[in-house]
């Protein structure tokens, strides 16, 4: 059974923190859900080490609705965080960012990727 944990909430500490123990003391499988405003309070530094800690605790993450800079500064924060090869997978130059600084980024021809590139040419 996966059970969802949506954020999306300015007050994100303390839901983070409610929720981080009811994640750490179950058996159940979690499945993280971040909107783009909640995730600026989640890479704070005094709620950074928290969110990632929850994070791994999960067995997926989602973040929805994130700029560019959020989705590199997620990327870091997993890479140096867990120190272990990170992987980025994006379609478009909003994930240029996170395709660099992820240890292994892969650039697919989607919809957005193929506009940008028809600007370049």
């Amino acid at each position: 059974m996966v059970v969802e944990l949506l954020f999306n909430s300015t007050n994100f500490f303390e839901i983070t923190e409610g929720k981080a123990r009811i994640a750490a003391s179950s058996s159940e499988s979690f499945t993280l859900i971040i909107d783009g405003k909640s995730l600026a309070y989640a890479l704070e530094n005094d709620v950074r080490k928290l969110f990632l800690e929850l994070a791994i605790g999960c067995a997926s993450v989602i973040c929805c609705r994130s700029s560019p800079k959020q989705k590199a500064l997620v990327t870091r924060l997993v890479k140096e965080g867990t120190k272990k090869t990170t992987l980025a997978i994006g379609d478009g130059a909003n994930d240029v960012g996170m395709l660099q600084e992820a240890d292994i980024g892969i650039g697919i021809s989607g919809v957005e990727g193929m506009q940008v590139q028809k600007l370049i040419v």
